[in-house]
């Protein structure tokens, strides 16, 4: 979830975080060619309803990436260490997103490094 946040944050393009079984009830009906889909797995996952994800996800869209600590058969996977301590997790799992976002945002134009309003205050810095 925080992943998503900080993509969203940085580039000011709708992102979100949703489970597998609640991706699986949208991604047919919310989804289309202009979406970049990032799907973060793992080992636990349920292997046969990911790969069907997958499947159905590169049908709507090319722009399907596979973040996980394994390779998955057949697909480009872009690798996490695995069993990472739960200490250390953001370092994989939220900072790779982080980056993203902010070399999206700078691709598309935007100075992260500036506030985008001048007459509102930050709610997220507000004391």
């Amino acid at each position: 979830m925080e992943s998503a946040l900080k993509v969203w944050e940085t580039t000011r393009k709708c992102g979100f975080a949703i489970e597998t079984e609640e991706f699986s009830h949208v991604i047919d009906l919310a989804y289309d060619e202009r979406n970049t889909v990032f799907i973060i797995t793992n080992k636990q996952e349920n292997q046969k309803r990911l790969s069907d994800t997958i499947a159905i996800s590169k049908k709507i869209t090319k722009q399907v990436f596979i973040v996980s600590d394994y390779a998955l058969q057949q697909e480009k996977t872009h690798i996490l260490p695995e069993n990472i301590d739960c200490e250390f997790s953001p370092i994989v799992n939220v900072i790779p997103f982080q980056l993203l976002g902010a070399i999206i945002a700078k691709s598309i134009g935007i100075d992260t490094s500036k506030y985008p309003y001048d007459d509102i205050d930050g709610i997220a810095h507000l004391q």
